[in-house]
Formats: structure tokens, sequence, C-alpha cells
């Protein structure tokens, strides 16, 4: 503290480079102080921070300004848009330029895992170019491929993540992520990192969906974990099951899909929620706690955990619409299966007593249909979309078990809505009593024979 004293109280004393200089080693007085630690640390850093205020005010060209700047903002814990500019604008030859690079590769990082949409996208880029420039200088490769736990291999890996992405989707320089990481394993990498190998494989599979490989990201997430005695082994799989799942419910929500989209999002959320039932933790990817592991004979246990209903609902969707496309009854059974376990937990879900009436009927099991069409038509109110979806699915599926029964239903519903209802339902039961004259050998349809 003296000799900071002794510097401040000659800069009052003079004037121009050598006011620079006296004020300069009162903030190197006053950082060593802070440095060492001890009593008296926040006063020095309060003096030391006010001296840099002062000097940047008073000599912005001097060559000594930009380190000062350069360590303000590398110690604030949310630089902002100007300071990011400042930081990427240091020149390559300047004794800042690594501290400045690093600094702002972590704010961009930063901003790629927090911003959404377009910005998230823009953030990661700019923080892979940043990271080619800390990673391709002239450092040698020692460093990056066996210290994965120093500054450069963590920044090898974060930016791995980010290249890997599948929006940012940067498939060249994820490639050489991943072949440096690999490196590493070579080098002895593992012992520091040892889900490294898990790691890779997830970056792997952004790659593979990014390109839209739905099936190559289907085999990855069937091969997880690759490292399956690693501490986070279990982690690593679930993520990777649970990414694939939505990605491909994300676009199964935005309309058709081909079949090895539907196929991927049925595997990987079921082995998701397999994963969840027999490898419990502290909490699963959800954020509920966990329960006991699912005995193995119930696979669908897991689902009394309300929080993974949606992705076992979003499992029946998709092997649904793998059965529609290909027509294999198994698929039907099993998407049947999904839909009927979530229903015991969820007994007046319109939207599953919907999809299990359909269902039933397209894959030949019309009792189930029938039971799921007259437990919606009792749930919906009368009148609404849904009620004559019910009404309707009820007639139709009676016409296949009971001709007579879904001649007493039909007129019952024409008693109440003489009009039968409006379209497309209306169309339908037009047809539905043709139908079931014939089936019983009425002759015309009892209400004229419209169609």
């Amino acid at each position: 503290a003296e000799a900071a004293d002794a510097f401040e109280e000659a800069a009052g004393r003079m004037a121009g480079e050598r006011r620079a200089d006296a004020i300069w080693g009162a903030i190197v007085a006053l950082d060593q102080i802070v440095s060492a630690g001890g009593a008296g640390i926040a006063e020095a850093a309060t003096r030391r921070d006010g001296l840099v205020e002062r000097f940047l005010d008073a000599y912005p060209a001097d060559d000594r300004s930009p380190s000062l700047v350069v360590r303000r903002i590398a110690e604030q814990d949310d630089p902002d848009a100007d300071d990011l500019e400042v930081l990427l604008g240091v020149p390559e030859t300047h004794p800042t330029w690594e501290t400045a690079r690093r600094r702002a590769v972590q704010s961009l990082y930063r901003d790629f895992r927090t911003a959404t949409d377009a910005a998230r996208v823009e953030a990661g880029r700019r923080m892979l170019q940043v990271a080619d420039e800390l990673l391709e200088r002239d450092r040698g490769e020692t460093g990056i491929f066996t210290d994965v736990r120093g500054l450069d291999g963590m920044l090898l890996r974060q930016a791995a993540e980010v290249a890997s992405d599948e929006e940012v989707h940067e498939v060249a320089r994820a490639e050489r992520y991943l072949a440096q990481l690999e490196s590493a394993l070579e080098h002895g990498a593992l012992a520091e990192v040892p889900d490294l190998p898990n790691e890779i494989q997830h970056r792997r599979l952004g790659v593979a969906l990014g390109d839209g490989d739905f099936e190559y990201a289907e085999r990855l997430v069937a091969q997880m974990p690759v490292a399956p005695d690693t501490p986070e082994a279990g982690r690593w799989a679930r993520l990777g099951a649970l990414r694939v799942h939505r990605a491909a419910d994300a676009l199964m929500r935005s309309g058709p899909v081909p079949i090895d989209v539907a196929r991927a999002g049925a595997e990987a959320g079921a082995r998701y929620l397999e994963l969840v039932a027999t490898e419990p933790g502290p909490e699963d990817d959800s954020g509920d706690p966990a329960d006991e592991a699912a005995a193995p004979e119930d696979r669908f246990a897991v689902l009394d955990r309300d929080r993974l209903l949606p992705i076992a609902a979003s499992v029946a969707a998709a092997r649904a619409a793998v059965f529609t496309a290909g027509g294999d009854s198994d698929d039907g059974a099993e998407a049947l299966a999904w839909y009927r376990a979530i229903l015991e937990r969820r007994p007046l879900d319109g939207s599953m007593l919907e999809a299990v009436g359909r269902l039933g009927e397209a894959t030949g099991e019309t009792e189930v249909a029938l039971d799921a069409w007259r437990r919606l038509a009792r749930a919906a109110p009368d009148g609404d979309d849904r009620w004559w979806t019910a009404k309707v699915g009820q007639v139709r599926t009676l016409l296949a078990l009971d001709p007579a029964a879904a001649r007493q239903v039909f007129d019952q519903l024409r008693a109440l809505h003489p009009d039968l209802g409006p379209e497309p339902w209306n169309a339908e039961l037009r047809r539905l009593d043709i139908r079931i004259d014939v089936a019983l050998g009425s002759g015309s349809g009892s209400d004229g024979g419209e169609s």
C-alpha cells in the first residue's frame, strides 16, 4: 500500500507521460496487493479500479490502455455487446490478445447456450470462428490432444458441442474437432475425462440429426453408451435418446414425415423411457425425482411419473405413423399398447381415446376401438367435434360387430340430431346408414337412401 500511495502522490505533482507512468505504477502496486490476498483486498481493489478508470479517461491512446480494458471486461460476469466487440478488436500482436479472445469465446458460448432462434445460431457460429483462432495458433498440438481439462481441451469440447448442434451444423468443423478429441483419447486423455467416448458419440448424433439422417441417428442411439462403465454413461445414453426423439417429434408435429423419421422417434423415445426406468438416480432428465427402478417385466411402469406421459404419447404417435406408412401389424399392436398404457393413467384423455379408437379399427381390434369410442362419447360435450367423431366411430365399429346394434345407435342419434350433424360427419353418417341397411338386408336406407 505504501508503494501505491507514493506513486499516486507523485502522479498529483506530475503531468504528461510521467503522470501516466506514476498512475500505472500505483495500479500495478494495488493489483499486487489484490493478487496476494489477505487483509485490505477490497479497499485495494476499489482504489485500483478507480485508477484504471482515471488512466483510461486521460490516456486512451497509451499502449497500456488495451490491457486495462481487456482486464476490466474479463472480470465482468456478463460482458455486453459493446464489450464483446472491444475484446474482438484487440490486435493479434498485442500481449492481451489471447486473454481477450478467451473471454470473448466464453461470452459467445454462454450466448449460444442461453439465446434462442437466430441469435443462438449467430452466437454459435461467431464462437466457432474465435475458437478456431485460439485452437489453430502456433502452440503445438500436445496441449490440445492430451489435456482435455485444460483451457484448450475445454474449448475444443465446447466447440465440438456448438459445431455439432443441429441448427449451427458446421459439419467440417465438427468432424475436425471430433477427430482431435479422438486423438486425445489415443494420447491418454481417457483417464482425465472417462466419459469422453460417450460425449463424442453424442456430438456425432448431433451431426447426423443436422444432416437429417435419422436412420444413422437411430443406430447411434442404440450403441449408447459406448463406454458403459463410466460415471456419466447412463446420462449420456438418456440425453442421446431424448435428443433423437425430440428432433423426430418436432418434425412430426409440423406435418407428414418419412418412415425413418417416425421409426427413429418411436425407438429413441422408448429407449429413453427404458433407460429412465432401469437406471434410477437423483432425478430423471425431465426434472422429476426418480422412483425405484421399474420391474423389468413391466415396461410401462415408468409412466406412473406424470411428466413422462407426453413422451410416451409421442412414442405411441410415432409408432402409429410407422404402422400407417409400412402396414406392419406388429407396429400397430405396439402403438396400441402404448396408447392403452397411457389411458390406464389418463382414462378421460380425449386425444388418447380418439387415437385408440382409430388405431383399434385400423388394426382389427374392433372391440377395443368400440370401447374407446363409447368412453369418448360419454366424456365429450354433446355436439362438439370430438363427440361427433366418437359417435360416428361407435356406429362404424358396431356395424362390423353387430349391425342391429349399429342400427339402434344410429336411430337414437338421428332422434337427437335429425339433420345428422355438420360435415364431415354428416356425409359419413349417411353412408353408414346405407351400409347398415345393406348388412341387415333392409333395402334402402331408412332416411330415403341419400348418400
